[in-house]
C-alpha cells in the first residue's frame, strides 16, 4: 500500500471511529478531537484531562494511543478481545505499560481482568496507581524493565519528558536518561498462565522475549509492536512456529498460540 492510501485508509479510520463516539459521548468527542488537533497542530498539550471512562490523560503519546485505541480501534481483533471478555478472571500483562493505557484498555473491556504491568519510569508508575486506584483496577504495577535477565540499564527519553522511552543500546542514549532496574518474566510469572500479553518496548523485544520462553509458553495471546516489515519477521521467526500472526493496526500484530 502506497503513502496516500495509507494516509486515506488511516483518515477514514479516524473518522468512522470519532462518528462513533459522538453519537455515544457527544461532548467527550469534540473536546478530544479539539486536544488532538491542538497538540498535531500547534505542539499544545495541556494535563489532567479525564476521558469519562476514568483514564486521565498525562502526556501527548496518552492523547494520541488513547485516540488509536479507543477511536481507530487499532488493536481490535475478536480472537483476543472475545476471549478476554468471556475468561472469568483473565491474567494480562502489559510490558512497557506507559501511562497504563493498554491496562485501561482491557479493564475496560473485562472489569475482572487481573493486570501485571512492567514499568520502570517513576513518574509512568505514578500514573498507573493513579488508574488503578480512581477505576478499582485489580492491577499489580512492578517499577521495572522487562528484558533477557536480571540488572540495570539506561532508559533514554528522546523527546525530553517521561513518556515514550526506550532503553539505551548504542551506548550514546538520547535525551533524558534514567537509570531503571530489569527483570525477566520468567523470574516475575512463575507457572501463571496468561491470557493476553501486550509488548511495547521500543526495540527491546528481544530482550524480553529471551528472558520469557517459559511465560510465553503459556501465553494464549500477544501483541507486539513492529514498524517495519523486516522487524516483524524477525520477531516472527524469534517466536518460532508455534504462533499464527496477524495485522492489527499500523505497526502491531496478533500473535495467538496455536
Amino acid at each position: 500500500m502506497n503513502k496516500y492510501a495509507h494516509a486515506a485508509q488511516h483518515g477514514m479510520t479516524s473518522l468512522v471511529g470519532w462518528f462513533r463516539l459522538h453519537s455515544k459521548q457527544p461532548k467527550f468527542a469534540r473536546e478530544l478531537l479539539k486536544r488532538r488537533w491542538c497538540y498535531f497542530a500547534r505542539r499544545q498539550f495541556e494535563p489532567g484531562f479525564v476521558s469519562p471512562d476514568g483514564f486521565v490523560f498525562s502526556t501527548p503519546d496518552s492523547l494520541v494511543g488513547y485516540w488509536s485505541m479507543f477511536v481507530e480501534g487499532e488493536l481490535d481483533s475478536k480472537d483476543w478481545i472475545n476471549a478476554l471478555q468471556t475468561t472469568p478472571q483473565p491474567l494480562v500483562v502489559d510490558v512497557g505499560a506507559n501511562a497504563g493505557l493498554f491496562s485501561h484498555l482491557v479493564f475496560c473491556l473485562n472489569p475482572n481482568v487481573e493486570i501485571i504491568a512492567f514499568e520502570p519510569l517513576p513518574l509512568m508508575v505514578e500514573h498507573i496507581q493513579v488508574l488503578k486506584q480512581r477505576n478499582g483496577i485489580n492491577l499489580h504495577c512492578i517499577p521495572k524493565a522487562a528484558g533477557r535477565t536480571s540488572g540495570t540499564a539506561t532508559l533514554e527519553s528522546p523527546h525530553g519528558y517521561d513518556g515514550t522511552s526506550r532503553i539505551s543500546m548504542s551506548g550514546q542514549p538520547a535525551g533524558k536518561t534514567f537509570q531503571v532496574e530489569i527483570t525477566a518474566l520468567d523470574n516475575e510469572l512463575k507457572n501463571r498462565p496468561v491470557l493476553v500479553m501486550k509488548i511495547d518496548v521500543e526495540g527491546y523485544e528481544e530482550e524480553v522475549i529471551a528472558g520469557a520462553e517459559e511465560t510465553l509458553s503459556r501465553t494464549k495471546f500477544l501483541i507486539i509492536e513492529a514498524h517495519t516489515a523486516a522487524r516483524r519477521d524477525h520477531l516472527t521467526r524469534l517466536l518460532g512456529q508455534n504462533w499464527r500472526r496477524c495485522r492489527l493496526g499500523v505497526s502491531d500484530y496478533l500473535f495467538a498460540h496455536i
